[in-house]
């Protein structure tokens, strides 16, 4: 179904809109965010919002506060339906990792939620952006930065370890994801990915005819499927939830979070400094400051197959001219051979 489908079936649903601020001020006021009297002065996105509708409310003290709001949709890709009550899964996340202050201080405050309306009210964090741009900067994340997410990372494997919750489970935005990054990409036609960049149909058919790496990308999907794993994670930990403001980098947009392996994160945020292309010694810095407990294969495979699905699949990024990309789709599957995720930035 398309947007304005879903939107024409629910009809006394309070669909947001930057220009429609009287339906956020309506649902505002009784979560007890408003002062009496405060209303809304100014209604504007909050950046791309990628899966959801992302804005920023400026109330008429000044005050501003950041609204999310899932719909049946993807925010981007408003062709593509999505599990409607992600925003509620969200807010779950955000609740529990308020009692450990490491992961809290990392991330916007959580302020309310509306479950009925898919809302999520966060703290807005102030002037910033995210580190999107070192696709494209040419310029290396510096060390502290690397080792301030990895510490994040740590933390949030460690925090609950062992400890599953159901309400964390995740089972409909996993099976979006699932087609995204396992399914799809492989299945995309030979005409449409040299559209992407010449050469790119001749790598994706050495993947295709390698049985050792589609048994890995077969594994890698079940394992995802089951969500199969001790740790809580944020689910997509790529430079686009990372957040620079003045008081440090951020981490924001747990939508995709469940219980899985802590390879799974690491392994996709290395898979983006390659394609960032980042200087070889920044997995290194990473994976230093993130410690000792991964096991090579799970994260070699892991990064192995979102570098593919970012080059080849629906979820384009605003890679480096320079980069190579059949090549390092090549080494994609090198990676997957020797399980070795260095690979990806020899």
């Amino acid at each position: 179904m398309t947007r304005n489908e879903h939107i024409a079936e629910h009809p006394d649903f309070p669909f947001l809109s930057p220009e429609a601020p009287a339906v956020l001020l309506a649902l505002l006021k009784p979560l007890g965010l408003l002062a009496p009297g405060e209303s809304l002065a100014c209604l504007v996105r909050a950046g791309e919002g990628n899966m959801n509708l992302t804005l920023r409310a400026t109330l008429c003290s000044g005050r501003t506060l950041i609204v999310k709001q899932s719909r049946p949709w993807v925010e981007k890709y408003d062709f593509i339906s999505a599990p409607w009550d992600r925003a509620n899964t969200e807010s779950r996340f955000y609740r529990k990792i308020s009692t450990v202050p490491a992961l809290a201080h990392a991330m916007p405050r959580f302020l309310a939620a509306d479950p009925a309306a898919r809302l999520l009210i966060l703290e807005d964090l102030g002037p910033s952006s995210d580190l999107s741009t070192i696709y494209t900067s040419a310029t290396p994340l510096p060390g502290a930065t690397l080792a301030s997410l990895a510490g994040y990372l740590r933390t949030l494997h460690d925090a609950f370890r062992d400890r599953p919750d159901a309400a964390l489970a995740n089972p409909q935005m996993r099976s979006l994801n699932h087609a995204y990054i396992f399914d799809l990409p492989l299945k995309t036609p030979p005409e449409k990915l040299d559209a992407i960049a010449p050469g790119l149909a001749a790598a994706t058919a050495t993947l295709t005819a390698s049985a050792p790496y589609l048994d890995a990308v077969s594994a890698a999907a079940q394992s995802y499927l089951t969500a199969s794993g001790p740790c809580l994670l944020h689910g997509d930990f790529f430079p686009g939830s990372w957040l620079q403001t003045a008081s440090g980098v951020k981490v924001i947009d747990p939508e995709f979070t469940h219980f899985g392996p802590a390879e799974f994160d690491v392994g996709v945020c290395l898979a983006h400094l390659a394609l960032a292309a980042q200087p070889a010694e920044s997995p290194a810095t990473f994976l230093s400051a993130y410690g000792q407990g991964l096991d090579g294969k799970t994260l070699a495979s892991t990064a192995a197959i979102e570098v593919m699905r970012r080059l080849i699949g629906v979820a384009q990024l605003p890679l480096p001219p320079q980069l190579d990309k059949p090549a390092l789709l090549r080494k994609s599957l090198a990676t997957i051979e020797s399980e070795n995720v260095l690979k990806l930035f020899q």
